[in-house]
């Protein structure tokens, strides 16, 4: 688990292990050659009040796990761009489904 700030000063606990992911990158880049992977997962909490927050969660073989809070906006853009994607890095079929139950519609477009 891991407290996060908002940009109102309160806490929020969020937790890769229970929240819900929305998209989970990839493990090995078809690209790199060594195991030097990096990735950014993002994950949708709710908290006990009801709000929804979301956040990436930043992980690397080489370096400690970051976290870092997005607005709806920016978890929508994301999603929408990683849908857009061809290869390896698409958002999958369940990620879509999971993304348009926080979204309603949001691929309507692609």
């Amino acid at each position: 688990m891991r407290v996060l700030k908002t940009p109102d000063g309160e806490d929020v606990v969020v937790s890769i292990n229970s929240d819900v992911c929305l998209y989970k990158a990839p493990t090995n880049s078809p690209f790199t050659e060594r195991r030097d992977t990096v990735g950014n997962d993002i994950y949708a909490h709710k908290a006990r009040s009801g709000a929804i927050y979301f956040y990436i969660y930043s992980w690397s073989t080489r370096q400690p796990a970051g976290y870092s809070l997005l607005t709806a906006d920016e978890v929508r853009d994301r999603l929408i761009n990683l849908a857009s994607l061809s290869g390896w890095s698409r958002l999958n079929s369940n990620e879509m489904k999971t993304a348009e139950r926080y979204f309603p519609g949001i691929f309507k477009r692609l």
